[in-house]
């Protein structure tokens, strides 16, 4: 068991190079296609819609000024901001919450190579 971990490790550290720029650009992409949410009623319509289709409740959207995109699971709150307050990025965190518990993940090789590709497929309308 301890091989197969440290063959994990040894495969992430190796395909870091390429695979980061790729996984950053399939989740920016649409990002910076898409329509970007400009208020906060706006950001509430979105969440309630998107949290719905995935059987998720009491969820909150919090419209920032600075660029981001995540899910703080203590507040139950999508806070999303600057280029990343687009419906796609809000899929994308709920995929996380519904799927995944939170978006506080410990195992780097396990987000990197299964958890981030789900939530970039659903947010892209494929289920994982």
């Amino acid at each position: 068991m301890e091989i197969k971990n440290e063959l994990k490790k040894a495969l992430f550290y190796v395909s870091i190079p390429a695979y980061v720029p790729l996984l950053i650009g399939a989740c920016i992409i649409p990002s910076l296609l898409s329509k970007r949410i400009k208020s906060q009623k706006e950001l509430d319509c979105i969440v309630k819609k998107e949290s719905e289709k995935l059987g998720l409740e009491n969820i909150k959207g919090l419209l920032c000024e600075k660029h981001e995109g995540y899910f703080n699971s203590k507040e139950k709150t999508i806070k999303v901001g600057g280029i990343e307050a687009t419906r796609t990025i809000v899929k994308h965190e709920l995929y996380h919450v519904k799927n995944h518990g939170s978006c506080d993940f410990k195992d780097k090789v396990d987000y990197f190579l299964r958890l981030e590709p789900q939530a970039i497929l659903y947010q892209y309308g494929i289920r994982a």
